[in-house]
């Protein structure tokens, strides 16, 4: 399956109310007999069930399951002597066939994995990295929010109530 893709899983155990999932580092307790996941990282990764009735301890089980494809990532920094210039570094996982930037502002850059972008006005942007693996089909994209001159947000002109708005 894709990485990127969440992952539905469900418990066969009988007579449990409650269940604790361990997914990698990953530990989560539920009611519900089925959860969704979505793996951040390629390759074989374990997954344990327990169920639980009344507070006991039943019988645990694992199983392993492979994701595969892409996953997007990166990492950006900005340079004091100009905050509206940026560095965005590509470090997505997998067999990347093609990638895009959307820069949030109309412009974009493809199959870079290192982009040097200037942003004309200060402002919040969404900044999204859009990945893709031709040979299994899987896709994936991150976005992340810039702020792109720190005078904006100390003038008032930004306030946490608009970002929710973005």
């Amino acid at each position: 399956f894709c990485a990127s893709q969440p992952q539905h899983f469900i418990s066969k155990a009988d007579n449990a109310d409650e269940y604790k999932w361990k997914i990698g580092n990953d530990i989560i307790y539920t009611s519900d007999t089925s959860i969704e996941y979505q793996f951040r990282s390629l390759g074989i990764h374990k997954i344990k069930i327990t169920p639980y009735s009344n507070g006991c301890k039943g019988e645990s089980d694992s199983f392993l399951v492979k994701s595969k494809g892409v996953i997007s990532k990166f990492k950006f920094h900005n340079y004091c002597s100009a905050k509206d210039s940026f560095q965005f570094i590509g470090t997505s996982l997998g067999n990347i066939s093609n990638q895009y930037w959307d820069f949030g502002d109309h412009s974009i850059s493809i199959d870079n994995n290192i982009v040097y972008h200037l942003y004309q006005n200060p402002g919040v942007y969404r900044v999204k990295l859009h990945v893709s693996d031709v040979q299994t089909g899987c896709v994936d994209s991150l976005i992340k929010l810039i702020y792109t001159d720190s005078l904006f947000l100390l003038n008032g002109l930004f306030s946490f109530k608009n970002l929710l708005l973005l």
